[in-house]
């Protein structure tokens, strides 16, 4: 790792002990470039989360005995208080362009090198804080606690690649130099990815019929108990799980559609399947096209709507997609920044909306008609052509999740996330995969964080069948 690391940072030296000297090393390469990109894409984020009391780990990363853990429960008025202390640290903090640096009034004068390690840091990819660990103990410190991984999870929001299926094992496809432990997943038995939340992933095992919710970058994972009806060989299923202030135990939500109109939901906090009380007059859904969006699973359908289930009202809706009228558009489902959000391909263009209002509506958010391929005729003089993207052929747009406002699109041999706003562009290869085709994508985006799974331990039911919930009639 210590060699990895020096290849990042030229003429670093590392070693065993605490020593300041290389991390200021770092902070140096850090701010001319290295990780800056990083650092800016979240931007927007850094300042609602220092807001929120994520200001100062000073008070935790000297402390050997952290307390907060994903496994252990700590009273409410505990957290609280911990957290309204980092909320006071983080006041006598102001923003510059690019970095967090203390006012005046700090009582001290702190080096670079802690500015990153206490406000930059957790702004990072997991993956990119690992290769950090050796700079120095109290870095190594930081990284590996408990309270800063879990605002790490609540803090990155970039899409690091995508998992897809290749001959019946995952794979993955990184953007840059992102990496996973084990992209097959190997430390799963034979699985299909059926949906990803916040840097959690929810698998399916289809000889056992059994659920498990995991973590690629820590390997962690949790099986679920079976659900009380066999949701079949690939299952309608979407994880929803948000890393939110207090959600240090990771607790997170599992919902299943049935063909017969009706949901199967799990709750972490109970570990128990529930039933909805009704069945509901929506259309069939496309299992792989599912996600979450603020707490409610969302899929397209087999006759080209949106369905929409809200697992803590048990109530559904059906939504028209935008563009309706132009039957071959290829549009696929995502979230940006916790709203809904469609990537709309038509013949023509790329056009992305957002579901806004009540009654809800789509609003038209971007038209990258920068983007271009052959088919698309009459666009090449709309933009110069520096900022133009030339395709070989008419993309398939790809569902996305992210907190920055990118969607993606797959093209042979490519997998590109596109920033609506900024127009960055990353790609990552794909040589081996599939187009997504209409019946919905099984490119699944990837979070880089460590975010903690809340253990789910087996219930067994009783074997007496009438003793279970039985669907609606």
């Amino acid at each position: 790792m210590a060699d990895d690391l020096s290849s990042q940072f030229p003429g670093l030296r590392l070693d065993d002990d605490d020593d300041d000297d290389n991390a200021d090393q770092v902070a140096d390469a850090f701010w001319s470039g290295a990780y800056a990109h990083e650092v800016s894409s979240s931007e927007g984020s850094a300042a609602s989360n220092h807001e929120n009391g994520f200001g100062d780990y000073d008070a935790f990363v000297d402390d050997e005995d952290l307390s907060f853990s994903g496994s252990s429960a700590e009273s409410a008025s505990t957290q609280e208080s911990n957290c309204e202390a980092l909320y006071t640290s983080s006041q006598r903090c102001q923003k510059i362009p690019g970095k967090w640096i203390p006012t005046a009034d700090d009582g001290k004068n702190k080096k670079l090198i802690e500015i990153i390690r206490d406000n930059a840091l957790r702004h990072l990819p997991a993956y990119n804080l690992l290769r950090l660990l050796p700079v120095s103990s109290s870095w190594a410190r930081l990284i590996s606690s408990p309270f800063f991984r879990h605002c790490q999870a609540y803090t990155h929001r970039s899409v690091s690649g995508v998992f897809f299926r290749l001959k019946d094992k995952p794979a993955f496809a990184p953007f840059g130099s992102a990496s996973v432990p084990d992209a097959a997943l190997s430390f799963l038995p034979e699985i299909v990815v059926l949906s990803s939340s916040n840097g959690l992933f929810l698998c399916y095992a289809q000889s056992s019929s059994t659920f498990f919710v995991c973590n690629p970058i820590t390997t962690a994972f949790t099986a679920i108990p079976k659900p009380h009806v066999n949701p079949g060989s690939f299952p309608a299923a979407v994880l929803i799980f948000h890393p939110g202030s207090f959600n240090f135990r990771g607790d997170f939500s599992i919902v299943v559609a049935n063909p017969d109109f009706w949901f199967q939901t799990f709750s972490s906090a109970s570990g128990e399947w529930c039933i909805s009380d009704h069945q509901s007059p929506i259309d069939w859904v496309l299992p792989a096209s599912g996600i979450s969006v603020g707490g409610s699973a969302f899929w397209r359908s087999t006759t080209r709507t949106v369905v929409r289930y809200d697992p803590k009202s048990d109530r559904t809706s059906n939504l028209l997609p935008p563009m309706l009228s132009e039957s071959d558009a290829r549009w696929e489902i995502g979230e940006i920044g916790g709203q809904l959000h469609c990537a709309v391909v038509t013949q023509m263009e790329v056009l992305v909306y957002k579901l806004v209002g009540i009654p809800n509506e789509w609003a038209l958010v971007a038209n990258l008609d920068w983007i271009t391929w052959p088919q698309a005729e009459g666009t090449e003089e709309q933009v110069p052509s520096r900022c133009m993207l030339d395709l070989e052929e008419r993309p398939w747009p790809v569902k996305f999740q992210s907190g920055d406002e990118e969607i993606l699109l797959w093209t042979p041999g490519l997998v590109i996330a596109v920033n609506v706003k900024s127009r960055d562009i990353r790609l990552a290869e794909v040589d081996f995969g599939q187009p997504p085709a209409d019946e919905g994508s099984e490119y699944t985006a990837h979070i880089s964080t460590f975010a903690v799974i809340a253990s789910s331990p087996y219930k067994p039911r009783p074997k007496s069948s009438s003793s279970e919930p039985a669907p609606p009639s």
